[in-house]
């Protein structure tokens, strides 16, 4: 048993390797640039923390009244920036992110791995 074992853990290392190695030769078009899969997938994380903080961003209230624990000072916290412009870059970078990763599964659907699979399936 223990033999089998270890080769099973064998082949696990060995697609480990092969889907590394896939994902750095591999490349997709994304806009006017080419990226290898590797590249792809980190763009695709980035994109999708920055299109977070850009709907965070544009959650905020132009003008807020902050009320103290005296009712003789009111403060107004004023955006310097435009809410609704963020918000609407928070879409279309997710958009973007979406798009990049539909790219990524479009290729990894078109990648073959060279290994045995006949005695798993």
């Amino acid at each position: 048993m223990e033999k089998e074992l270890e080769e099973v853990r064998g082949d696990f290392r060995l697609l480990d390797k092969l889907m590394y190695k896939a994902n750095y030769e591999n490349e997709i078009s994304f806009g006017e640039q080419s990226l290898t899969i590797v590249e792809a997938i980190e763009l695709a994380t980035q994109l999708r923390a920055q299109a977070r903080k850009y709907k965070q961003y544009g959650t905020s209230s132009k003008e807020e009244l902050i009320h103290l624990y005296s009712d003789a000072i009111t403060l107004v916290k004023v955006a310097t920036f435009d809410p609704e412009h963020y918000r609407v870059k928070g879409i279309e970078t997710e958009r973007q992110a979406n798009r990049l990763s539909n790219a990524i599964n479009a290729k990894n659907y078109q990648v073959e791995l060279d290994f045995d699979s006949d005695k798993y399936f």
